[in-house]
């Protein structure tokens, strides 16, 4: 297994880069469905069969890298009723969720539809990047 260093990981939700090592095990990584397998359930994936309801849990487009603590708040409420603390991560959400419910052609309810509609009125229509991570501490040697 190669090593690599200074490699981190950052949550979206939150705002805040994590360091973590090459293999990303930091205990408070967890990767979280944007659009959560419950709300795809309410939203039409009720109606389709077990190969469909399993590439939908895997597909990479509806996936991300937070913070375990941002993704037990969330759960499995929608855009209408549950936004990531750190505004570019409202925008990031915003993105997905209309990306992810209508590549899987999924409903939206009014109150996630209204949210989402300010959402991107306020975001405009572009995935925000990523900020650069802080510069590493070099560590003293003694």
């Amino acid at each position: 297994e190669e090593e690599i260093e200074n490699v981190g990981w950052y949550s979206r939700w939150d705002g805040i880069w994590y360091e973590g090592d090459g293999a990303l095990r930091a205990p408070s990584f967890d990767i979280d469905h944007i659009v959560a397998l419950s709300e795809a359930w309410d939203s039409g994936a009720s109606e389709w069969g077990a190969y469909d309801r399993d590439i939908f849990a895997d597909d990479r487009l509806n996936l991300v890298a937070v913070s375990a603590s941002s993704n037990r708040s969330k759960g499995g409420r929608d855009a209408g009723e549950w936004l990531p603390s750190e505004p570019l991560g409202k925008c990031f959400l915003s993105m997905r969720v209309i990306q992810v419910k209508s590549k899987w052609e999924l409903t939206i309810d009014q109150a996630e539809y209204d949210v989402l509609k300010n959402l991107v009125t306020d975001c405009g229509s572009e995935i925000p990047p990523i900020p650069n991570p802080p510069p590493s501490t070099p560590t003293p040697i003694n």
